[in-house]
């Protein structure tokens, strides 16, 4: 009889390749304003009837339908600066525990790893 073990091994490798290859194909969501502009388009709008002005008018933002929906998309909020996350991990995590290390009296009679090997 022949060992199959090289056979089983390939295609649970080919089965992990395939898998890796269809679960990295997923596409992003789409934004809110390019939902909204396709919704517009699709409904029997065209793109030169929103915006036909090349400046940034304040009057012509008012009354333009493209400016608004530019204006109404949602734009993620920026996140905590990396500085600000670093200072909140150490005066939650790290300074109570070295307050409690400097709290616990140590006893020099005594080592702190436990008694000698012999």
């Amino acid at each position: 009889m022949r060992d199959r073990a090289p056979f089983r091994r390939f295609g649970l490798m080919l089965l992990a390749l395939l898998a890796l290859a269809f679960a990295t194909g997923a596409r992003a969501a789409p934004d809110p304003a390019e939902l909204r502009l396709e919704a517009y388009l699709l409904s029997g709008g065209s793109a030169a009837d929103l915006c036909a002005q090349d400046g940034t008018d304040p009057a012509h933002a008012a009354s333009c339908s493209l400016c608004h929906l530019i204006a109404a998309s949602t734009l993620p909020d920026g996140g905590p600066s990396l500085v600000a996350v670093e200072l909140h991990v150490v005066a939650t995590v790290l300074l109570p525990q070295l307050r409690r290390a400097a709290m616990r009296l140590r006893d020099p009679a005594t080592p702190p790893t436990g008694p000698p090997a012999t």
